[in-house]
């Protein structure tokens, strides 16, 4: 049970992190400053992988849907 907990966490915490990442090459720095201050989490302490950004996984998202109900996502 506790590793489950610390799974959810750890998925909450890349999660976060990744939109960050998102926000500041996306020009929105503000917005990047204001969720770091507020999840006190010190975003700026980590990073993603370089082959990993949020439009990569919303295209691979799409693609799934796509192959699974042979329909685009709206």
């Amino acid at each position: 049970r506790f590793a489950a907990e610390k799974l959810v966490q750890e998925r909450k915490k890349n999660l976060l992190v990744l939109i960050h990442k998102h926000l500041i090459a996306c020009g929105y720095v503000e917005a990047a400053t204001a969720m770091e201050r507020e999840c006190n989490v010190g975003l700026d302490k980590w990073d993603v992988a370089d082959n990993i950004d949020l439009g990569y996984i919303m295209q691979d998202f799409e693609e799934y849907f796509e192959m699974k109900f042979q329909k685009k996502r709206i």
